[in-house]
């Protein structure tokens, strides 16, 4: 079976073990999505991969909604205030909000499968992205806080 999966940093955690720190999931259009290198490893994108997605997108279809091929996120506190109210219920959701184009969200992978799907399907196409707090890292070792 293909799938638009792809590996991210949290890969390698399971995300159940991220759970504390999830605070929400939205759909955001594919315009809204940064990627920095700091989050990413200073991995470089492949234009092999990326062309190998478009093919996947193009023949099979592309599915954002699946869990496992969903765009994890960092929110810090000031945008978690902003969009509390529209993240309440998102994780029960089976259709999540959709992200207000003027909030830019910093990914922490997906950044080859964002670029297949910006060419294939342009900039507005929406992606599902789950929201966690920004302080993940850190809270991950040291304590159990939210935002």
């Amino acid at each position: 079976m293909h799938s638009c999966i792809g590996r991210s940093h949290f890969a390698i955690m399971d995300l159940d073990s991220l759970s504390p720190w999830l605070v929400g999931v939205v759909k955001a259009p594919i315009s809204c999505l940064a990627f920095p290198k700091s989050l990413n490893n200073g991995r470089l994108i492949k234009e092999y991969n990326i062309m190998q997605k478009e093919r996947l997108f193009r023949n099979i279809g592309c599915h954002p909604h699946i869990l496992r091929n969903q765009i994890l996120a960092d929110i810090d506190h000031a945008t978690y205030k902003k969009l509390q109210s529209a993240l309440a219920g998102s994780l029960r959701s089976a259709d999540p909000p959709t992200l207000p184009t003027s909030v830019k969200l910093r990914c922490r992978g997906g950044r080859q499968r964002a670029k297949a799907a910006e060419r294939v399907l342009g900039p507005d196409f929406q992606w599902t992205v789950r929201l966690y707090c920004c302080q993940v890292q850190e809270g991950y070792r040291n304590s159990h806080s939210i935002c």
